[in-house]
């Protein structure tokens, strides 16, 4: 059997790994400027889409 440093160093590394592996899947929160953008495309595309069809008055 190994020394317990030996084996307790080893477990620490293991559960490093597993914690690195685990922050990888944490969705983040979007930033303040990604929602602006977000936004400001979803009115583009709703004015294009309202104007859709809309009979012209001459």
């Amino acid at each position: 059997m190994p020394p317990a440093p030996i084996t307790s160093f080893s477990h620490l590394n293991d559960l490093t790994l597993l914690v690195e592996s685990l922050l990888e899947v944490i969705k983040t929160k979007p930033t303040w400027g990604s929602k602006l953008r977000r936004l400001e495309g979803k009115k583009q595309r709703g004015d294009i889409k309202a104007m859709r069809g809309k009979p012209i008055n001459d």
